[in-house]
């Protein structure tokens, strides 16, 4: 667990460095913005991630069919709709980096 704190820490003192440097070579930054699309991707993502929850206990009774074509379909399937599920949401909140 040290191993796992000390590499967490190292990732943010080096993402904070390269923003310093980042921040001063572009002139300012504009986090306010920055911030407003990260909980925009987040919000997407917890629905995505809410969906793959429901559809798994939805098709929980199809994971014991032991047929392992039938399986791959559900989870395919599911991975294929979760996907549409996180653009289609992006594209509703109008994040500026997904576009049509």
């Amino acid at each position: 667990s040290a191993m796992a704190l000390s590499m967490s820490l190292n990732s943010i003192i080096s993402v904070s460095i390269l923003l310093y440097f980042i921040h001063r070579k572009l002139n300012g930054i504009d986090f306010s913005n920055m911030i407003f699309t990260s909980l925009k991707i987040l919000l997407a993502s917890t629905l995505m991630g809410l969906f793959c929850i429901y559809a798994m206990e939805f098709t929980n009774d199809y994971w014991h069919t032991g047929r392992t074509i039938v399986r791959a379909g559900i989870l395919f399937s599911i991975i294929g709709i979760a996907t549409i599920v996180l653009f289609s949401t992006l594209l509703l909140l109008k994040v500026e980096q997904v576009k049509w």
